[in-house]
């Protein structure tokens, strides 16, 4: 997965961005290929207390977006991409119920 990063403010720590990268690949076992990502984080505040987070995921599947904001930046990476791996997984179901369906018919006549 390509993923491509904008930073509003400073850029994020690098052991941060792999975990990031990480969850997003795990991504894949639901998407079909190529599937690009973009990432923008957006610090907010003189101390960069507020922590801006929005991801978009695009496939052949579609688009999935998610965008959460806090103080913690792993609370809001987790629960942004909670929020794209559950829209990613239900086109995937979707998808995978529709093969299961047409196999049954083609089995039936």
């Amino acid at each position: 997965m390509n993923i491509d990063w904008t930073f509003r403010g400073e850029a994020l720590a690098e052991d941060i961005q792999g975990r990031i990268g990480k969850q997003l690949s795990k991504l894949d076992r639901f998407l079909r290929t190529p599937a690009d990502a973009h990432i923008v984080v957006t610090h907010e505040g003189p101390t960069h207390q507020r922590v801006d987070l929005e991801v978009v995921v695009t496939s052949p599947d579609g688009t999935f977006k998610g965008r959460a904001d806090g103080h913690d930046i792993v609370d809001v990476a987790n629960d942004v991409l909670r929020r794209v791996e559950v829209q990613a997984q239900k086109v995937h179901d979707k998808r995978m119920e529709s093969r299961r369906q047409a196999v049954q018919v083609d089995d039936g006549v």
